[in-house]
């Protein structure tokens, strides 16, 4: 059950991007073909494939403790990575 709810999940949050940069395209009235389309899904899908297949051979070797504060930890730099470039951007353009 466990399993069932997390993919759920999953394919939640993935769906949530994608209806995020659908709606941003639609308001530049950009238009993607459908061979892009199916590009895009066939890289998006081996990505993940590959990043969940490499992630149970990871798990074989690493405690599930050392895992979750590696996660929380790279997250947790992307944020503020993130929020120290828009300072850098913001007070760069009120600079000029």
């Amino acid at each position: 059950m466990l399993m069932i709810l997390s993919a759920l999940l999953f394919s939640i949050s993935s769906n949530l991007d994608n209806v995020v940069v659908g709606t941003a395209y639609g308001i530049k009235k950009i238009k993607i073909g459908i061979i892009a389309n199916l590009i895009i899904a066939l890289v998006t899908t081996t990505g993940t494939f590959l990043s969940m297949s490499l992630g149970l051979y990871i798990a074989k070797f690493m405690p599930q403790s050392v895992s979750n504060i590696l996660g929380a930890g790279i997250i947790v730099i992307l944020g503020i990575y993130f929020v120290i470039q828009s300072l850098i951007k913001l007070i760069h353009n009120t600079n000029s």
